[in-house]
């Protein structure tokens, strides 16, 4: 985790003179944000304002709390236990019939857990290509194991091109032999292919159909439109025999030419999950969003799920409607798919479930098969978690990869591990481990699953008058249209306030529309848990607890579930607030210049996502405390689409249509940007971004 000093003196605390206590005008701190404790970092400054010299410290927290990532937050009669860590660039797992587990590094080693442990030594090593998301990313068994001793896998190389590779081995107990490599099915030579980054978007899931089938899910290398192509493998999922053989039963098997006809379904983005259900033998498949939405789809022969032309519903008849989608509000990265078998011995309102994750959010929701819109959270908590299986003896394995894609700067070497979770009927035991203790300012607990399921308005007025608060400002805060926000900042009785926030420190945002109350928004930080949390007003007199996402379409308005999983920088939006800096203007103000306040609500509406470490798949620095022309928007390459727009950018001087940033923005269909689901309304930065582009 990157580090975080402050470097504060009497004036950067106390402006030019130093203020009364009770004022409240504004204060400037210094942040220095490094990567390590030997480098020089980049400063920022933030302004806020406080009621004294020691509260106005208390602040900086907001822009340098690191919110840890705790331990996995399960419903009642479930455990959760770590089998292994230390895992380098976990990509896939599978199951063995005598309770071993596969497990696959995205650098060519397929690494075996047995007895309690990993063993020592790797039961195959691979050459790939593993920058990006390539490498080593698909794996499973067959499904007559181990009396049919063969294991699939599919990787990327770059002998003698950089393309896919399904080769099917043979296992010796706890080694392949790697001499008995059969390549069955070989992908397209990838340089020929396009792309905003080549090496993303490579899928990887494996799985045995009940036809006995083998399908196997390619992502589109980030190039959008191949996904819609028959003359080619990218963005696609795959039908074979087991020998690589192409089935004659295939959708385009007389239209297709070649490798082709084993096209089974097509546009499709990134495909990081397959799955089976044993009763019915349907098959699911999740696919990773672009900018608007997560789906979880039925499989079905000859389908277009619509990529890059539709994300999420589509009005478009032609292409196949997902189950269940989400928007990055919920989650950002959807991964891994199981279906709980009926006959399960979990409780009865898990069994035939299809449970799904997502890598972003450190979540674990589950999804009725007949009912779609029936979606239930079941494990929070978790730390980037990639693959789901379930295991033989009925639990659920979760690989946590718990850091990003293969690249030179981001990557964090040896940081997954591998969870098991069981039932174990009754009150669960604890799968936290010990916290230290820590009073939550208003009287709220450390533990969000300890949230009162409802408060009153008399209670919760009584909470605020007795806490201490320091009220501030952001000029750089997010477009509402619906709604007025006070925002307010709540620190613990006695708390030691340093230049982090201390643990039980509470930020409190309020939503009304005139004088009816909508929304109390909640971000706690505490060790070794944060969380944000959000309820809803039913009346103006009684708020409810929102377990997961809500929409209110007579408002609108979007309110966000309990999010436990939080880590710096904080990458939920709902629970975002951007830290003020003194090149923040009010971008609502017309007395501003223009490029200050397109930079400003840039930096209050966008940067949440788009700054590094982000979850933006995009490539420019949204922040307003990054120089211009540090930040990759003028002239910026685009990394998520063009929109069909020839010689597009972020944004084109003097040329606002050619501006993807201008034009998603004004957008009202998925490609919008900021992503909002709930309304269409026109956001009012489009003029002064117009008028701002059109003069540099």
């Amino acid at each position: 985790m990157p580090c975080v000093a402050a470097r504060l003196s009497r004036q950067d605390l106390l402006g030019e003179q130093a203020l009364a206590p009770g004022c409240c005008q504004p204060f400037r701190v210094k942040v220095t944000w490094m990567d390590s404790p030997q480098s020089h970092g980049s400063d920022f400054y933030y302004t806020t304002s406080a009621m004294t010299g020691q509260l106005r410290v208390a602040f900086i927290a907001l822009c340098v709390a690191a919110l840890r990532v705790c331990a996995v937050e399960l419903p009642p009669g479930f455990v959760a236990e770590t089998l292994a860590t230390n895992l380098n660039a976990a990509s896939t797992i599978a199951t063995v019939p005598d309770g071993r587990i596969f497990i696959a590094d995205q650098t060519g080693r397929l690494l075996v857990w047995k007895d309690g442990a990993l063993l020592e030594r790797p039961a195959l090593t691979l050459h790939v290509t593993d920058y990006w998301e390539r490498g080593l990313i698909g794996m499973t068994l067959h499904p007559d194991f181990p009396r049919t001793p063969h294991l699939f896998v599919l990787y990327v190389t770059d002998r003698p091109f950089v393309h896919h590779v399904l080769s099917r081995f043979t296992v010796n107990g706890d080694v392949v032999d790697p001499s008995s490599e059969q390549v069955l099915f070989e992908g397209d030579d990838q340089a020929t292919l396009g792309g905003a980054i080549p090496a993303g978007h490579q899928g990887g899931p494996l799985r045995f159909g009940a036809d006995g089938k083998l399908y196997v899910g390619l992502g589109e290398q980030t190039a959008g439109e191949p996904a819609q192509r028959l003359n080619t493998l990218q963005g696609k999922i795959l039908r074979l025999n087991p020998d690589g053989s192409i089935p004659e039963d295939n959708p385009f098997f007389t239209t297709a030419k070649g490798k082709y006809r084993a096209i089974f379904a097509y546009g499709i983005r990134n495909p990081f999950g397959l799955a089976v259900q044993p009763e019915s033998k349907r098959m699911f498949f999740t696919d990773v969003g672009g900018s608007a939405f997560e789906e979880v789809n039925e499989l079905t022969s000859g389908a277009n799920y619509g990529w890059p032309r539709a994300e999420g519903f589509s009005t478009n008849a032609t292409f196949k409607q997902p189950l269940h989608a989400y928007s990055p509000l919920v989650g950002q990265s959807i991964v891994g798919g199981a279906f709980l078998p009926r006959d399960s011995a979990w409780p009865e309102k898990w069994r035939g479930k299809f449970l799904f994750g997502d890598f972003m959010k450190h979540w674990i929701k589950a999804l009725d098969p007949d009912s779609p819109t029936n979606i239930m959270t079941f494990a929070r908590g978790l730390n980037g978690p990639i693959a789901t299986e379930l295991a033989p003896d009925g639990s659920l394995l979760v690989l946590n990869r718990a850091t990003i894609w293969r690249d030179p700067k981001k990557f964090v070497a040896h940081a997954g591990s591998l969870v098991r979770i069981r039932y174990v009927g009754g009150i669960s035991r604890p799968s936290d481990p010990v916290r230290t203790p820590f009073t939550v300012a208003l009287g709220l607990p450390a533990d969000a699953a300890q949230l009162p399921r409802t408060i009153t308005r008399a209670d919760w007025q009584s909470s605020l008058r007795n806490a201490r608060g320091v009220p501030f400002w952001v000029y750089a805060r997010a477009w509402q249209p619906f709604a007025q926000e006070r925002i307010k900042l709540y620190l613990p009785p006695d708390a030691s306030v340093k230049a982090e926030l201390p643990s039980g420190a509470v930020v409190v945002r309020e939503f009304a529309t005139g004088d009816r109350p909508i929304e109390t928004r909640l971000l706690v930080i505490g060790a070794p848990r944060g969380y944000g949390a959000s309820y809803r007003w039913m009346t103006p007199e009684r708020a409810q607890l929102v377990e997961d996402g809500e929409l209110e379409t007579t408002l609108p308005w979007w309110f966000p579930g309990v999010d436990d999983g939080l880590t710096w920088p904080i990458t939920n939006p709902a629970y975002w607030v951007p830290a003020t800096s003194d090149l923040a203007v009010d971008w609502r103000s017309p007395r501003e210049a223009a490029e200050a306040r397109v930079r400003s609500y840039l930096h209050g509406n966008c940067a949440v996502c788009h700054q590094p470490g982000g979850a933006s798949r995009g490539l420019f620095d949204a922040r307003v405390t990054t120089p211009l022309s540090d930040a990759g928007i003028i002239n910026g390459t685009v990394a998520a689409g063009d929109l069909g727009i020839p010689g597009a950018k972020i944004v084109v001087p003097g040329q606002p249509e050619k501006s993807v940033l201008y034009r998603r923005i004004k957008a009202k269909d998925f490609f919008r940007m900021p992503p909002v689901q709930y309304h269409n309304e026109p956001s009012p930065i489009l003029p002064v971004l117009e008028e701002w582009i059109r003069s540099l």
